[in-house]
């Protein structure tokens, strides 16, 4: 049975969604290597447009990234 919405809930199921797929704090601190690469590997194959947070890296890792911000640039 097909839901009928207005169209500002098109709008908001659409922003929730963007919240949702784009905050991204530390999600591979914890984890090891393999399974941090393939959660990377999702996200960076996705559709999805995301800002990550992140802490430790390597310098390579960074290149996949659109944008980098360094927040030590402005400290």
């Amino acid at each position: 049975m097909p839901i009928n919405y207005r169209a500002g809930n098109y709008h908001e199921l659409n922003l929730h969604g963007a919240i949702l797929a784009m905050l991204l704090d530390e999600v591979n601190a914890s984890l090891n290597k393999p399974t941090s690469k393939k959660i990377n590997d999702y996200l960076f194959n996705s559709d999805f447009t995301f800002i990550e947070v992140i802490h430790y890296y390597e310098l390579e890792e960074l290149k996949r990234y659109d944008v980098v911000i360094d927040f030590d640039d402005y400290v």
